[in-house]
């Protein structure tokens, strides 16, 4: 996990501690139900879901075609 550890800090410096906490829940949720071959990628697409759903701005700008 030391790996994932500039993403976590990126994470902690621009989203609030409920939007993390709330993800990890959905990941360790969703984790538990199946076999997730590409987890850090599939963490950071829970993120980018929250972020929209919650009308937070994510880390980058999104394209045209985000939904």
């Amino acid at each position: 996990m030391e790996q994932n550890n500039h993403l976590y800090h990126l994470f902690a410096l621009h989203y609030s501690a409920s939007l993390i906490h709330r993800a990890i829940r959905e990941y360790r949720e969703l984790v538990a139900l199946s076999s997730i071959p590409n987890q850090q990628g599939y963490f950071i697409a829970i993120m980018y879901t929250l972020c929209h759903k919650l009308g937070v701005q994510w880390i980058k700008s999104c394209d045209k075609q985000c939904q």
